[in-house]
């Protein structure tokens, strides 16, 4: 997943999953989800504080199985 800003700058995400019913989060890379139950995976990017801020543009865009999803944040 990456975050597209302003139309020009770009931030990648990291993922998590909950932990202990949703108190706590750990790493997606050594966490099984077992056949039949679900799991709540959470995509995380670190940006400017000016991004929260300034109302311009933001996206979200979502690569799945070579098929890409856009998400307007605003």
């Amino acid at each position: 997943m990456r975050i597209i800003y302003d139309g020009k700058y770009e931030y990648t995400t990291f993922s998590t999953i909950e932990d202990r019913g949703g108190a706590d989060f750990t790493f997606t890379n050594i966490t099984s989800i077992e056949p039949l139950k679900t799991g709540t995976l959470h995509f995380i990017a670190s940006v400017p504080e000016q991004v929260e801020k300034d109302g311009k543009p933001l996206k979200a865009i979502l690569t799945v199985k070579g098929k890409t999803y856009e998400q307007i944040i605003r």
